[in-house]
């Protein structure tokens, strides 16, 4: 494990991987990109305190965490909306486009249920653990003070409008 803020040459970490150091640079900036992408935002709200932004998309989750409008860390997990569809289109035997449209229609609630089941509920848990884990990961700045309780979460995306997601 790597404390958080270490530098490690781009060789060492194509070394490390295994692969050559052309596909490593492309890969950390696709990487940098998409969680940038989240921070560039800041500028357009108040954002004071500490927060995450959340982007729940269609292929992939990308992650945020800012303190005082500064991006402190970025991530981006392969889980989100589609991930959500098929856990559905599994756990009710639906077709893909049932499965998405149920998934418009009624949330993370149904008419069958009171809330999420299956690997549905397992593709939900997963998104929320890489919030709690990106908020674990920076809970000290660089001089070692603590930056408190997180004010708040902030859930954008197409995904982030489930019926039921909010709560």
């Amino acid at each position: 494990k790597l404390p958080p803020g270490m530098h490690i040459p781009e060789r060492d970490l194509s070394e490390a991987l295994g692969i050559s150091r052309t596909p490593m640079r492309e890969a950390l900036r696709i990487l940098e990109a998409e969680g940038l992408a989240l921070a560039n935002l800041a500028p357009l709200f108040e954002l004071s305190g500490f927060r995450v932004l959340v982007d729940l998309g269609h292929r992939k989750t990308s992650l945020c965490l800012m303190h005082e409008g500064r991006p402190l860390t970025t991530r981006t997990i392969p889980t989100a909306g589609l991930a959500l569809t098929k856990a559905l289109a599994r756990d009710t035997g639906l077709s893909m486009e049932m499965a998405e449209e149920k998934k418009r229609r009624d949330g993370l609630l149904s008419s069958e249920s009171t809330g999420p089941s299956g690997t549905f509920l397992d593709q939900l848990d997963r998104i929320a653990r890489e919030i709690v884990r990106t908020i674990e990961s920076h809970d000290l700045d660089l001089d070692g003070h603590a930056f408190g309780k997180v004010e708040e979460i902030t859930l954008m995306g197409g995904s982030a409008y489930l019926e039921g997601l909010e709560g």
